[in-house]
């Protein structure tokens, strides 16, 4: 690579001295043992790394990755960058040992200095690594034999001249091969991969090359490369877009051009395999005991068919029933598959290959080195290829054959089937394996994965991909793929120029996020998404709340039909975590490797219920095969990283492409909303204040839309959603639908609509593991669930006219909009909502509200501003100036410009915050614009809990405290200690002032997992919340401390979350959740470099002991 240094700012160099005397500290500390020295020195050079990348506009996957691109950069010594590398290879495989510790702290003291003077030029001169410690890193390999299976690195330099790359290696610290590519026979169908890999993504390149040939002592040729494959795609994706099957890979861009509802053909096959699984788990099952299962499965999907196509689906099931039940019973027993050894829906994630897949049917002996995959199709075969299979489902097979091999080291034996269970006879089908065809898919998957990198480029790169796919591009498709393809066309081509770029800008934008979802970034304060789940280790997914470890299963129902785990934490579990009711998360057995996700099949389960004494999972399917459970002690809980939400976001841009003109012009601000002459005031009840019933009645009377800007405590949910709803159900015949972000925000619309006696005419989607147990009773799958006609259910439907849901379910039962016509939907929760998830649903509704604060936490956005900035003249001109941005905010900004006073207002009244902390949030965040509401004593008393002078008698405190240069710079022990030092004076104020403490009196908020148990290790109190300002994004205390743990500038580029407008709005969040006092705890003269802290602590009264 040839590269350019850029200079480096100051105050990245003032920082960087600061951390090499905090490294030089920790490593002459004799308190400290030589194993955490070695830690505590990697995790320094790594913040070291990323201020010598601070300025770059590149995302790194791997630190591999990282570390090879500075070394290049900045021209780091050949030894250096080994040392470094191999520093970090022990570092990532939790293989600091007391044998390599002090070799591996030595290196951390060299390196310190090497690269502080690539950082500060005017550093003194550099002693570069000795070879002795070179010589004490190096790790040999004692591969013998000319042939790999596998060689994992990165790409550093392609030469396309002579077809070589060079690729360092990662297992040997990075040692250097040339590369032969292009080669007849062998690699030449993978040259186009590397050629388009070179134009989409920056080097250095990770890429796994597999079946590897040693030529010469530094020369490779592979038989294939599996290019950035911490990237998985699904393997039903890479069958599907296989040449020869159901088209070429490029109708693969159809998946997010023209995402599909699902049809009858989907549902049959879906509940086809709900038959295997049951029938596999008690095989006397009667097919007429399933029926209401059927039914109540998708209930909607059955309400939209005929009466005819009821009846032929029945008969359909009836015979793959049938025909199930025979393959179970007579064939199995045959081929030496016994159903106590079968596990079903079992997920894999395979980096070697860069693919993830479910199977439908795993039968494995953990005692045996023999496994068989099946894989169930409701179909029959479609132009059978030589061995009677449909060629998509076997290929399919054999990517799950390959995933197997590798999840289990090549140790199996494994036989492939495909379950054909539409066939009366011959159902169940050999699919031997293929290494030249599986080859062939891991182009194949490299083509996908590019075409993803593609979108996610730029809105330019969209704009050609969009105006490529043409019907008259691909003559010789046919049947549903032309359909798909025509539809596109269509509505793509009646864009005028505007609605095109609006298009292009928000494809990509989501395209970018479902990347950086699945790979991410390495690095102290980012994440790699899903691949962090073998990326990184348990410390660092601690530090970020992302995984419970080390937990231990208590009580086992998993092949009970509920399927249900419970496990206990054990002492060396992490005690936080950001899990919560309803998610969807990933169980694996725990083994101590980095890797163990990708050595397991692991279970897909939702989280059931979860507090400090045990979790609850429930799995997928229920599992007659214990061995797993019985083998492994230990397990570890990761979120999981879904489609399906990115999904969501491509079939919402669709939608907004096929709506009407009119609509289309109306969302994006170039259509003035109608104006409305009706009133409402005289129908609202008197006790609301003016300006909550002049809200209202703008609301209920609005023609198009009405935006609603609610500052913290103004009452958005509990009255004027509330007083909104039961105006129009009581005086108009509309069906309305409340929609909001979280499932917490539906249950207080919920909690509203029954104190207002109105959730008998309500229904909600959702799951009940998600919602609060008070108002399972109002879901609709419980609703009907006593149902056994199609014509009660419709009749249920239709004669309901408030709907409940969060955005997600409502776009996961899209179904609902065809069956029934709204007339009205309020969203709640609105600002934290991006534009891709609300234009296309939008759309399907003759008005809109939506509710919101824009300048609270936004939406979570992986993008950094600068890839999210839009440029475009024409957007801009219609407000529109970041994707982040939410479509709530865009609309509002433009209705203000426009003085369209007629569709938003502002909730200016509120009765939370006292009126010297409001004084401080409404001169900082709200333009002035908040009012307490009139007659609440409190919001104006001169004290809380003491009368007397000091602290204790003030609203806004700050208190100075020192950066701490030792130990990790993500806990201050001095702010902790201060922080408990003072909740222990407010205790006793309480005490004394008569005041009853409970678990609304003190909140604690701080930014890091590690200084939230700092602080409750040193404060027990059960009844005071310590969390992050994410966390309490919504709640409320009477006294909010904030413990900032600012040791390092560069710290304030995550603690901060500016808006367009320069508003923190993280800041915003930590001060409105207070009622009483605010107490903030920090260094001064780091958080006087950022203006809103600074005029935060100008405010404040200076804390006195």
């Amino acid at each position: 690579m040839s590269l350019e240094k850029a200079p480096i700012k100051s105050t990245y160099v003032d920082e960087a001295k600061q951390l090499v005397i905090s490294i030089e500290k920790v490593l002459d500390d004799a308190h400290f043992t030589p194993e955490r020295k070695a830690r505590e020195g990697f995790q320094s050079l790594h913040v070291l790394i990323d201020l010598l990348l601070s300025d770059e506009n590149l995302r790194f996957t791997t630190l591999f990755a990282k570390i090879a691109y500075i070394a290049a950069r900045w021209k780091l010594s050949g030894r250096s960058s080994f040392i470094l590398q191999s520093y970090r290879r022990a570092f990532e495989r939790n293989e600091i040992t007391p044998q390599n510790a002090v070799v591996l702290y030595e290196s951390a003291r060299v390196l310190a200095h090497v690269l502080l003077s690539k950082i500060w030029p005017e550093a003194p001169d550099v002693v570069e690594p000795s070879a002795e410690l070179a010589a004490a890193m190096f790790v040999t390999d004692d591969k013998k034999s000319g042939f790999y299976r596998t060689l994992d690195g990165i790409i550093q330099e392609i030469d396309f001249q002579t077809k070589t790359l060079v690729f360092l290696e990662d297992k040997t610290g990075g040692k250097e091969w040339k590369v032969q590519f292009d080669v007849s026979d062998k690699n030449e169908m993978f040259t186009s991969n590397i050629e388009a890999t070179f134009k989409l993504l920056p080097l250095p390149i990770p890429v796994i090359l597999i079946d590897v040939d040693l030529h010469a002592p530094d020369r490779l040729v592979p038989a294939a490369f599996v290019i950035n494959p911490d990237y998985l795609v699904d393997v039903t994706a890479v069958a599907n877009a296989v040449p020869g099957s159901n088209g070429e890979y490029w109708l693969y861009a159809l998946q997010k051009l023209a995402p599909k509802e699902t049809g009858q053909a989907v549902l049959v096959g879906n509940l086809a395999n709900l038959i295997l699984d049951n029938l596999v788990n008690d095989e006397d099952k009667s097919f007429e005991s399933l029926i209401p299962t059927f039914f109540h499965q998708d209930a909607l999907a059955w309400c939209l068919q005929k009466d005819e196509e009821v009846v032929q689906n029945m008969d359909k099931l009836r015979i793959h029933f049938n025909n199930i039940g025979q393959v179970l019973k007579n064939e199995m027993e045959t081929k030496g598959i016994s159903k106590n050894n079968i596990y079903l829906e079992p997920s894999f994630y395979c980096r070697t290959y860069g693919i993830q897949g479910r199977l439908d049917f795993f039968h494995h002996d953990l005692h045996e080195d023999q496994a068989d995959i099946i894989e169930l199709k409701s179909s029959q075969p479609f132009m059978p290829n030589v061995y009677g299979l449909t060629d998509s489902h076997y290929l399919q097979t054999l990517l799950y054959d390959m995933i197997v091999q590798a999840t289990y080291g090549g140790k199996l034996k494994t036989r492939n089937f495909i379950l054909y269970s539409r066939l009366e006879k011959e159902a169940l089908k050999y699919a031997p394996a293929s290494r030249t065809r599986q080859l062939e898919l891991i182009r194949t998957r490299n083509e996908i994965m590019l075409m993803e990198h593609a979108f996610a480029h730029s809105a330019e790169t969209t704009a050609r991909l969009c105006a490529f796919m043409k019907v008259s591009q691909f003559k010789n498709i046919k049947g549903y793929l032309h359909t798909d393809l025509k539809s596109f066309e269509d509505s793509y081509t009646a864009l005028d120029e505007a609605e095109r770029s609006y298009y292009h800008h928000f494809l990509s934008f989501s395209a970018r996020e479902q990347v950086l979802a699945k790979t991410g970034e390495a690095g102290p304060d980012t994440t790699n998404g899903l691949a962090s789940l073998w990326l990184e280790d348990i410390e660092a997914k601690a530090e970020r709340f992302s995984i419970l470890s080390h937990l231990k299963i208590v009580k086992n129902e998993s092949s009970q039909e509920d399927a249900l785990l419970t496990l206990q934490p054990t002492d060396f579990s992490n005690a936080l975590s950001n899990f919560r009711k309803g998610d969807v998360v990933v169980l694996y057995p725990h083994t101590g490797q980095v890797q163990d996700a990708l050595s397991h099949q692991v279970f897909k389960c939702n989280l059931v219920s979860i507090n400090k004494d045990q979790i609850v999972l429930r799995l997928r399917s229920p599992q007659r095969n214990q061995q797993l459970f019985e083998l492994h002690d230990l397990w570890n809980l990761e979120g999981d990283v879904l489609d399906s939400g990115f999904r969501h976001m491509y079939r919402n841009l669709f939608m907004f492409i096929q709506a009407p003109a009119e609509k289309r012009r109306l969302l994006l601000g170039r259509q003035r909303p109608t104006i409305s002459e009706v009133t409402w005031l005289d129908k609202l009840p008197d006790h609301l204040t003016p300006e909550q019933k002049n809200l209202i009645s703008k609301i209920v009377s609005c023609k198009d839309y009405f935006l609603l800007w609610g500052p913290p405590g103004t009452g958005k949910t509990s009255i004027i959603i509330r007083h909104a709803v039961r105006t129009l159900y009581e005086t108009t015949g509309e069906r309305i639908l409340l929609l909001a972000y979280t499932n917490r925000a539906v249950d207080e619309i919920n909690e509203c609509m029954a104190a207002e006696g109105l959730e008998p005419a309500l229904t909600r989607l959702g799951s009940s593991y998600a919602i609060d147990p008070r108002f399972s009773h109002t879901l609709m799958q419980n609703q009907v669930a006593n149902m056994q006609k199609r014509k009660d259910i419709l009749q249920f439907l239709t004669q309901t006219r408030i709907y409940l849901s969060t955005v997600s379910s409502l776009m996961g039962k899209l179904s609902l909009l065809d069956l029934l016509t709204f007339d009205t939907v309020i969203i709640d929760e609105a600002s934290q909502i991006l534009e891709p998830n609300l234009c296309g649903i939008l759309s399907r509704f003759k008005k809109f509200i939506l509710i919101g604060d824009h300048k609270q936490l936004p939406a979570v956005v992986v993008q950094r501003p600068s890839e999210t900035e839009i440029k475009d003249v024409q957007l801009r001109e219609l407000q529109f100036s970041d994707a982040r941005t939410s479509l709530f905010e865009r609309m509002l900004i433009k209705a203000r410009k426009e003085d369209w006073f007629h569709c938003w207002d502002v909730l200016s009244q509120q009765g939370r915050m006292h009126r010297d902390i409001m004084q401080f949030v409404n001169s900082q965040f709200y333009e002035g614009r908040l009012k307490s509401i009139p007659g609440i004593e409190r919001l104006e008393a001169s004290s809380f809990l003491s009368e007397r002078d000091g602290w204790l008698n003030e609203r806004l405190i700050f208190a100075n405290t020192p950066a701490q240069l030792v130990q990790g710079y993500k806990t201050n022990e001095a702010e902790a200690d201060l922080v408990v030092e003072m909740v222990g004076k407010i205790l006793e104020a309480y005490q004394k002032a008569g005041k009853t403490f409970h678990e609304h009196s003190i909140g604690i908020i701080t930014p890091y997992r590690a200084q939230i148990a700092l602080i409750r290790s040193k404060l027990p109190n059960e009844k005071i919340q310590i969390d992050t300002v994410e966390r309490y994004q919504g709640g409320a205390k009477d006294i909010i401390l904030l413990s900032l743990v600012t040791n390092r500038p560069s710290q304030l580029k995550t603690l901060v979350s500016l808006s367009n407008e320069g508003i923190d709005r993280k800041l915003n969040v930590a001060l409105t959740r207070a009622k009483e006092q605010i107490v903030v705890v920090g260094n001064e003269e780091i958080l006087s470099k950022d203006h809103n802290y600074r005029a935060l602590i100008e405010a404040c009264t200076r804390y006195k002991p």
